[in-house]
């Protein structure tokens, strides 16, 4: 598959999909690896293409309400990984968990709204000024973090973190 030019901020294919090769614990894939569910206690997955720099958002339809952290990470957060910490338990990765409603980032604060089922969860990255935010079905909860280290060694990938029988 053709990737990107770093130019434009863009790292990996042009089709992003979640990566088997980047995870930690137990999923089931669908086969297009667009569908994940978790079989471990918690599990981590990236999307095989991180960003640079600009504004980015993916979307997660939740077909379950079990604890899941999504957001998104760098390789060296990612290799810190276990199957009791994900995607916003390190220093460089960033989360929202609308099942305790917390954000995190090397631990929890209140944040944003319960999520239920058939919500679409936007999880945006603005590396131009540092920033994470997140939508629930369209509607902005806010900023959740201004502290997010850019520049010339910081590269993100999309990531979930997902309890047992969270899809």
């Amino acid at each position: 598959m053709k990737k990107r030019a770093e130019v434009d901020g863009v790292l990996g294919p042009a089709v992003v999909r979640m990566d088997p090769g980047r995870s930690m614990g137990y999923f089931v894939y669908s086969q297009d690896k667009l569908d994940i569910e978790g079989k471990s206690n918690f599990s981590t997955c990236c999307a095989n293409t991180a960003l640079t720099k600009g504004k980015w958002m993916y979307e997660v339809l939740l077909l379950s309400r079990g604890i899941m952290q999504l957001g998104w990470t760098t390789p060296s957060s990612f290799a810190n990984f276990t199957t009791q910490e994900g995607v916003g338990d390190t220093e460089n990765s960033f989360a929202f968990d609308g099942k305790r409603i917390k954000k995190w980032n090397k631990g929890a604060i209140d944040y944003g709204e319960e999520w239920n089922v058939g919500d679409v969860i936007g999880c945006c990255i603005d590396l131009d000024v540092g920033e994470v935010s997140y939508y629930r079905n369209g509607v902005s909860l806010g900023v959740a973090f201004c502290n997010v280290k850019t520049g010339t060694n910081f590269a993100y990938f999309p990531a979930v973190s997902l309890s047992s029988r969270s899809t």
